[in-house]
This record gives C-alpha cells, structure tokens and sequence, in this order.
C-alpha cells in the first residue's frame, strides 16, 4: 500500500512594506522604517531620526534619495549613505555619501557626479561651506551621458572669495593624450567681467587681421576694458574704458554704458533677432545699473545709419547711465558729455548727448495676447540742438508648441538740426513683425520691417539653430544693417550662470 501524499505546504504570506511618511516645516521624508534618538544638550532635548529603505526627502525644490538618511530636526543637518541622488532646478547629484544642511545650502559630498544640463562635473570631494565651494580630484567634460574623448581634470578647484576660481594640476586629455599639468591659475566668475581674452584672427576681403579686447576688475565696483582691431585695409581701431558702480549691490552684475553709435533700439525684440524673447528685451533695458564711466576712442565705426562712418574718434567721453525697473515700468537713463570728431580731419564737437527707453507695463489683453509699449528718445546739445522721438506700439502671443508671433508699430519724430548725419534715425517708422519656433532642439525665428519711405520691406532677418548634446550649430542673416554669421555655440552658458548664482546667494 502506497504512503500517502504529503500535505502541501502554504507558502508564507509575503510581507510588502507600506512607506511612512514624517514632515517637519518644508522637510517631508518617505521611508520604511525609523529609528528615534533624543539628544540632550546645553540647548535643550532635541531630536535624530534615522531613515532606512528607499528613503526619499523633499524641501522646497529639492529632493534627496538615499538608502539611509540620518536628520537632525534642531540643525537641520542630513547625513545619507547609499546610491545618494540629490536633484534640485540647478542640477543633479549622485553620490557615494552625503552629508547636507537643508537650512544653510551647505555640505560635503564624497565620490560626486555632478550635471547641470549637457556639463558633467566629477569629483572625489565636493564642499560647500560659507560662500566657500572646494573640489578635489575634478573631472570636466561636455555631454550628458558617458565621458567623451576629450575632458579636462585637475587636482584641486576651489572658490574661494565668492567670484575668483583657483585651478591646479589641470590637464587636457585629447583623444588619449595628456596636455599637462599646467601651473595653477585663476579667472574670474563677476558677471561684469570677461577677463583676459587672446587676440582673434579676422578674415578679411584682402587677407587676415586680428582683434583683442580683455577687461580687468580692480573690485567689485571698478572695471577697466579696452579693445583693438587691426584689418588689412581699414584703420586701427582702439578704445579704453573706465566704468565705476556707484551702486556696490548691483555691482557685480555685468554693466556697460549705452552705445550711441551703435545700432539704434538693438536691444528690443522687434528690432533684432539677437534678442530672444520679449523678457530678454526687458531685462537688457531694465537691468540694474548706476554707473559712472570716461573712455577714449579712435577710428569707431557707426551701425545701422543713413550713412555709416567708419572713423569717428571721441577723444573724450564721460558718461552717467542709470536704469531700474520701478513697478514694471523699464526705465533706462543715459548722460554723456563727449567730445566727437566724425572722420579725420573734420572739425570736433563738443556736445551733451542724452538717451532715455521706457518700456511700460505688459498688459494681459486676454486669450494669450500680451502688450508691447515702447519709447526712445534721444537729444544733443553743443554745436547744433537735435534730437528725436521713436515708439512702438503692439502685441504678441505665445501660441502652443514652442511658437511665439507678435506684430507692432513704429512711428518717429525728428526735430533741430543734427551735428553729425549719423545723428538721425535710419528709419522713421513702419511695420514690425516677428515670428519665434522655440521647441525641444530647434530654435527659429524670423523678422521683418516696412517702412514706405524705405521702399517696403527694407530689412529681414532670421536665425536658425539645432541643438546637438553641447553643441549648437546656427545661422545668422540680418539685411539691415548687413550682418551674416554662422558656426558652432558651447552650451556651457547653463553651468557658467549656475555656479555664478549659487555663489552670489
């Protein structure tokens, strides 16, 4: 007689664990399990808790996952240890080990991989502490994923005053081969400045020329710029510049007086392509500035005029600029005193020159449609009185799927008599219309102006770009007043502003 079957065993009920949730202000943490420490000092009884399992914490934008996280509720101080992922609009983090104070931004991160965007930054230490950021043992490359033939390394970077970085033992590696180390150097992170910069070589017509222009901070508030172009066939042309922030908190955003030989109103969205959108127009207008300058040039050119000189020497130029945006009105202020000759030879003037922009309110007129007010103003005293007044008056939309669209008017009026024919507005006015594409990799954007007196349509311009990982190949064309560029962007701007940002918090 057969044995009998043995009864099947029911297999253990398995056991899926229910994330828990603990909050504290902004502070909120998702976890499996938790430990409790009451800590008893001279401050009083405070308390530590240990997070365990897929731990996920939160505080205003921030998120850190880890698969342990220690915080102190009285300091504010997170330690996590395992697969360390910290995620904030800046950027992103992975790391080994953590340690984090939720209140002050600061920290220590060891074995770190930091991205903002297509810039990757590794690193065997990362701290923030105090206004003072160190790195060790640094790895820089361009792309998003993986670690492209070429990168650069360096023993140790560090900000140490809030604007100047220090680099040493840093090496280009190219395609398998080591340049370097270099000596140690520096450069600096102020949004006034550009720093040294090597001279450019130019294609000409007739043959090749060059162009440097560098600038140098002497302090937050002082910054000292000059430049030079040497082309075959035109004359050396120089300037030297001296601008003080008489307001040291703005200072160290980057400033420069207003041109007025440069192209007119080349800051507004209906006037270029270089300006992206109308809150770039907004902010070029409006941005903080309370500076006092003097400066010198020789053999200048004029932009965008009836008839453009390319000799115009300003022996002498001081000038005061002020600009704010006070209750969403744009003002930008300028006073110049100069003295100007328009070409060699020619008799100079001295004359007060003065320019205004005031850009109003945008006004919601419902359904997406948004106002575009606009005025400029411009007048000379010395020689000759003259002066002009130039507005634009119109509206825009941003439609679904990247597409932006906007159409406005311009109208003048010219009165005195100029001292130099460069001096008077190109166009007097007419129709603006400009069309933007701006979605995922692709970038388009499209303008065109009337003016009747000007034969119609006397300017078109366009700008066509694709992004490719940190690349961006584009396409430049302006008829008025006559400008073609193309080539490649470095997307490295998102990783510059990022870093300049966080140290001037």
């Amino acid at each position: 007689m057969d044995a009998p079957a043995p009864e099947a065993q029911t297999p253990p009920p398995i056991s899926i664990p229910v994330p828990q949730e603990w909050r504290q202000g902004e502070v909120r943490v998702q976890y499996q399990s938790v430990e409790t420490e009451f800590i008893r000092g001279s401050g009083g009884t405070r308390m530590r808790l240990r997070f365990e399992g897929d731990v996920i914490v939160t505080w205003k934008e921030s998120e850190l996952r880890a698969n342990t996280v220690v915080y102190d509720e009285l300091t504010g101080e997170l330690s996590a240890q395992g697969e360390v992922r910290l995620t904030d609009p800046d950027g992103h983090i992975e790391a080994e080990a953590l340690q984090w104070n939720t209140q002050t931004r600061t920290g220590r991160a060891n074995d770190a991989l930091f991205r903002v965007q297509s810039t990757t930054f590794q690193a065997k230490v990362l701290e923030a502490e105090n206004g003072h950021y160190r790195a060790e043992g640094v790895t820089f490359w361009l792309a998003r994923e993986g670690r492209p033939p070429v990168y650069v390394t360096a023993n140790r970077v560090s900000i140490s005053d809030g604007r100047t970085v220090r680099v040493s033992g840093m090496s280009l590696h190219l395609y398998g081969v080591k340049l370097g180390p270099w000596p140690s150097w520096s450069f600096r992170l102020d949004r006034r400045t550009e720093g040294l910069r090597l001279p450019r070589i130019v294609p000409t017509n007739e043959g090749l020329g060059y162009a440097w222009g560098s600038d140098y901070s002497f302090s937050d508030q002082l910054l000292l710029d000059g430049s030079i172009e040497s082309l075959l066939g035109e004359p050396i042309r120089s300037g030297l510049r001296l601008t003080y922030s008489l307001d040291k908190e703005t200072a160290n955003v980057r400033q420069l007086p207003t041109d007025d030989l440069g192209e007119r109103v080349a800051n507004g969205w209906f006037n270029s392509v270089d300006i992206k959108t109308s809150e770039h127009e907004r902010g070029e207008v409006s941005a903080n500035r309370n500076l006092l300058s003097a400066a010198i040039y020789g053999n200048r050119r004029t932009f965008g005029r009836e008839n453009n000189e390319d000799r115009v020497n300003q022996w002498f130029r001081l000038d005061y600029t002020r600009s704010e945006e006070v209750q969403g009105w744009g003002l930008n202020l300028s006073t110049s005193y100069q003295r100007t000759q328009p070409a060699p030879g020619a008799p100079s003037v001295d004359r007060l020159l003065s320019q205004a922009t005031i850009l109003a309110p945008t006004y919601d007129f419902g359904g997406g449609w948004k106002s575009h007010v606009r005025t400029d103003v411009f007048s000379t005293v010395g020689g000759n009185q003259f002066g002009f007044v130039r507005g634009e008056l119109g509206a825009y939309r941003q439609f679904g799927g990247g597409l932006t669209a906007g159409a406005a008017v311009a109208m003048s009026s010219e009165f005195g008599t100029p001292d130099f024919n460069f001096d008077r507005l190109y166009s007097r006015g007419g129709l603006l219309v400009r069309l933007d594409y701006d979605r995922g990799p692709y970038t388009g954007r499209y303008l065109a102006k009337w003016d009747e007196r000007r034969g119609g349509w006397y300017d078109q311009e366009y700008e066509l770009a694709i992004v490719a990982d940190v690349f961006e190949p584009f396409l430049l064309y302006r008829r008025f007043p006559g400008e073609f560029r193309f080539g490649v962007r470095l997307r490295m701007d998102a990783f510059r502003d990022t870093v300049r940002r966080r140290i001037e918090e």
